[in-house]
């Protein structure tokens, strides 16, 4: 099953694909289409064993110059719609007995990010989120793994209007 909001994008995704895909167009920070993605994750009938969680956003600037809206929508995407589908996957996966969860991090929620705090506060919740779980899940079949990648090459520094000109060439990765 791939997620994203953009069905172009994961008809091409699904399609590059060498299984069977399930696509569904969804905005995580709507909550109606967030319940459905909670919903098919513990749905049993053609049940998921792995979730990756790997949508994320964010604006760069002063926190306190941004927009309000726009900050709350990186938390309701980064932070809300990722617990709730970790927490929808590790119940079910967990009355299972198997499954795996990538929860998406990223090294700067372990770092001081001057105009990106929101974003960093975001992704240090990612982290503590998996730490903790990890503790819970032992002896249930269920794992969860934090992936903190750093500088990669993606959309992400163009929409989220970061200037990136002074990091140096080697910390990026594509």
């Amino acid at each position: 099953i791939v997620v994203a909001r953009d069905q172009a994008r994961l008809e091409a995704l699904a399609s590059s694909l060498e299984v069977p895909c399930e696509i569904m167009v969804c905005d995580l920070a709507d909550r109606a289409a967030l319940d459905r993605v909670e919903r098919r994750i513990e749905s049993g009938e053609n049940p998921i064993d792995l979730l990756v969680n790997n949508a994320g956003l964010g604006f760069g600037g002063p926190f306190a110059e941004l927009d309000r809206d726009d900050a709350t929508f990186v938390v309701d995407v980064n932070v809300v719609a990722l617990q709730r589908l970790t927490q929808a996957a590790a119940s079910s996966f967990s009355d299972r007995g198997e499954g795996a969860i990538l929860n998406v991090g990223s090294l700067a929620g372990d770092s001081v990010g001057a105009n990106s705090a929101t974003y960093n506060a975001t992704k240090a919740f990612v982290t503590s989120l998996g730490q903790s779980l990890a503790a819970e899940l032992v002896g249930t079949g269920v794992t969860i793994t934090t992936l903190l990648p750093g500088f990669t090459r993606t959309e992400f520094q163009e929409r989220s209007g970061t200037d990136v000109s002074d990091v140096p060439r080697f910390l990026w990765q594509s």
